[in-house]
């Protein structure tokens, strides 16, 4: 199971939200700025959007290059 990689204030997040994994492939980058708010969580949103990437078959870089 992918989700049980991640670090546990991600999963908390996404189990508040009842966010599970078929639910994730489907979240965008603007999703997770509403999930992981600001700069501090910064690095927590792009390793939820590498691992929904990978989740995908997406390996392009590019589609990384726009996080904020």
């Amino acid at each position: 199971m992918a989700l049980e990689g991640l670090n546990e204030g991600i999963r908390s997040v996404l189990e508040a939200a009842n966010i599970d994994e078929a639910i994730l492939t489907t979240v965008n980058r603007e999703d997770l700025k509403d999930l992981f708010p600001g700069a501090a969580d910064f690095l927590q949103r792009k390793q939820l959007w590498d691992l929904i990437c990978k989740m995908k078959g997406n390996s392009d870089q590019n589609a990384n290059m726009h996080m904020t």
